[in-house]
Formats: C-alpha cells, structure tokens, sequence
C-alpha cells in the first residue's frame, strides 16, 4: 500500500511539472494569440493520439526490434530538431513586452495557426 501512495504522488508531480509541450504551448499563445495556444493542444493531443494508433496497431514494436528502422527515425528526429533549432536562432523577429500587451488586438498571423498545429504535432516525435 506504501508503494502504491508513492507512486500517486510521483506520478502527479511529473503530471503536473511543465515540459516541452507547455513552452510549445505558451511560445505559440505568446507570438499569435489564444487560438494558436489552443491550435497547439490540439496538435499535442493529436501526436498523442497518432502514438497510441501505432502502439495498438503493433508498429511500435516492430520499430523497437528493427535497429536500422529505429535509428533512421531517430537520426530524422535529431535532424529535424536541428533544423528548428538553427531556424529559431536565425529568425529575426523578437517578442517584446509592448507587442504582448496588444496581442489581442491584432488578428493572428495567416499561418499561425497551422503552423502552431504542426509544430505542436511535430514535437511529440
């Protein structure tokens, strides 16, 4: 019974303690606006979804017993976290305080949104 108090109270602190989806979701909401913060849960839970679909479907297993496969996957994650990484550093468009203060007046951005979704969807990968 003690072991299975512990592990409630663990499991509810990781649930709760922010992770990458969070600053996914408040950087989205941040430079659009509330939509693009909801445009990105529904990008997260998506990813989530597409996860439990390969999980059932028996592929998640398939890709764990293939090295090759497994490391193509991993090397294109890497990659592609790579290339997000080279772009954020070389965009030249900064947030300032001012701007957010007026972020509700302003409509958001025509790919905002889909790019919120995507992105949101892509980091679960």
């Amino acid at each position: 019974m003690n072991e299975i108090v512990s592990y409630i109270l663990v499991v509810s602190v990781l649930t709760i303690m922010p992770g990458a989806d969070s600053m996914i979701v408040m950087k989205n909401t941040m430079v659009y606006q509330k939509s693009a913060g909801r445009m990105t849960v529904l990008g997260i839970l998506a990813g989530h979804f597409l996860w439990i679909v390969v999980s059932i479907l028996g592929l998640a297993v398939i890709i764990t017993n293939s090295p090759a496969l497994f490391n193509i996957i991993k090397y294109l994650g890497a990659a592609y976290l790579i290339y997000i990484g080279v772009k954020s550093f070389m965009a030249t468009t900064l947030v300032s305080a001012s701007s957010l203060d007026h972020a509700e007046d302003k409509n958001p951005k025509s790919n905002g949104l889909r790019s919120s979704y995507m992105n949101a969807l892509s980091a679960i990968y």
